[in-house]
């Protein structure tokens, strides 16, 4: 039994190997259902399914909208580095020695060009994955599409937003609470902060939820489980049992666009013919079929 098989259609030759059938919930050489991946990866996954004529201008895209973003943010942690640190009202002046005691100044500065460096790092990645995207031509193997966009999803989820963005606002907040003459202005700026933040999450939610039921039945598990805490109000409509029906239809459009089979198709070939997801045999094993002449003498036996 093949773990991939192709699909030929008016877009090219689509392989749909385990990943990507399970992405489109499409059953397993078992029968089994699938299951949700559990990868931040969930949200580029279906780049996959487009002609490979296509894809390089939208990895190209996705690479220079993380190098755009990365280099648009480069200035901002060094701006926020001090060299002069006033806590509870006296002045510190740091002494420039390796024996002088560490500061919270110094811990201050260290952190802010630890989030340079992880800026740094994503802007140059995205720009080189977009060199080897641009040099590959038109004509991507579907293994390294797939890899491309689990290196963007890793740079844009871990690296980017919980290396870069949060502890860019956290040092930001920090700072303009400890040089405050009184915390009340700032706080009301942080709630207001949180209310809007809130607003354009439940906004940003319902529409994936609309429009991107698939990608968010993939995510991973930390990440439905951090939007179920900071989103109580749609906690209903992230677990996988109310997400499944909305994922299943768009996963049958996406397997109709790029002609992949269907649930009810062929899925699975095998040296005496081809099995469908339909066949009770994919979904339980076949007892053994009963010889004529066992029954034969079993009835002698009773008589």
């Amino acid at each position: 039994m093949n773990p991939s098989s192709s699909v030929n259609n008016n877009q090219g030759e689509l392989v749909l190997d385990k990943e990507l059938r399970q992405f489109l919930l499409l059953p397993d050489e078992d029968g089994a259902e699938a299951r949700p991946l559990g990868k931040a990866s969930a949200f580029f996954i279906s780049l996959s399914t487009v002609p490979k004529s296509a894809r390089q201008n939208l990895l190209l895209a996705l690479c220079e909208l993380m190098a755009l973003i990365g280099g648009l943010f480069l200035p901002l942690p060094l701006e926020l580095r001090r060299h002069n640190f006033v806590f509870g009202g006296d002045e510190v002046v740091s002494e420039k020695s390796w024996n002088a005691p560490i500061t919270i100044a110094d811990g201050m500065d260290a952190f802010a060009v630890f989030l340079f460096a992880c800026d740094v790092w994503v802007t140059f990645f995205a720009v080189v994955v977009g060199m080897v995207v641009a040099s590959a031509g038109w004509r991507l193997d579907d293994g390294f599409c797939r890899q491309t966009i689990e290196t963007l999803a890793k740079l844009l989820f871990y690296f980017f937003l919980h290396g870069v963005a949060w502890p860019l606002v956290t040092l930001t907040f920090w700072i303009s609470f400890t040089e405050a003459s009184s915390p009340y202005p700032l706080l009301g700026s942080i709630f207001c902060f949180l209310a809007f933040y809130m607003s354009f999450m439940s906004i940003f939610m319902n529409l994936l939820l609309d429009q991107a039921p698939l990608e968010v039945y993939h995510m991973p598990n930390w990440l439905k489980q951090d939007l179920r805490v900071t989103m109580p109000w749609l906690e209903h409509k992230i677990q996988d049992d109310n997400l499944r029906p909305r994922a299943l239809r768009r996963a049958a459009k996406l397997r109709e666009l790029c002609g992949a089979p269907q649930e009810d198709e062929t899925l699975t070939e095998t040296g005496g013919g081809t099995r469908t997801a339909g066949d009770e045999s994919l979904r339980r094993p076949r007892g053994r079929r009963k010889d004529p002449r066992d029954l034969k003498q079993k009835t002698k036996k009773s008589v």
